[in-house]
């Protein structure tokens, strides 16, 4: 996803606005189990920030879709990602002391691997159907959100899996 920044660099603009979607081609990473429900979509602007520096801001919308870590139900949601990166010609970055900057060269910036990078870390680890989920009961299988089993309360003593660490400690 290049952006031609010749009409910023000769001084003739001082900012760019981006909108644009991000095609699932251009996505070449694994979500683990999450999937994404629409397309990236990117709102922003690039600015030129001096010395050859550029500011990209905007917000990447999407929704994701998955099962829930702990009960397994089927979960959608959005997913809004602040994007706020900065290129830096590669001709001045330094690798002594390495910053948190894209590089670029010539007149063209690559917007795409900073797009791609905010959307991998804004994914949750672990999706969750709501915060206070129960999960499913490990015998029985039952939804622990939706019912209450009786297999804690029939589990006994002598059968507890950690009931030998508990002598030891």
């Amino acid at each position: 996803m290049l952006v031609d920044i010749q009409i910023m660099s000769h001084g003739k603009a001082s900012f760019i606005d981006i909108e644009t979607e991000i095609g699932p081609d251009e996505l070449t990473v694994s979500f683990q189990g999450i999937r994404l429900t629409s397309p990236p979509v990117f709102t922003g602007r690039l600015t030129a920030a001096g010395d050859g520096v550029f500011a990209l801001d905007g917000c990447l919308t999407t929704g994701i879709a998955g099962e829930c870590a702990r009960c397994l139900v089927s979960v959608t949601r959005p997913l809004e990602v602040k994007v706020n990166e900065v290129f830096r010609p590669v001709a001045t970055q330094n690798e002594a002391e390495p910053d948190d900057s894209y590089p670029y060269e010539g007149f063209m910036v690559d917007i795409l691997p900073a797009l791609r990078d905010n959307l991998v870390l804004a994914l949750p680890q672990r999706l969750l159907c709501r915060e206070d989920c129960q999960g499913i009961c490990p015998d029985c299988g039952a939804d622990l959100n939706e019912t209450t089993c009786a297999c804690a309360a029939n589990r006994s003593e002598a059968n507890a899996p950690f009931n030998e660490l508990k002598k030891l400690l």
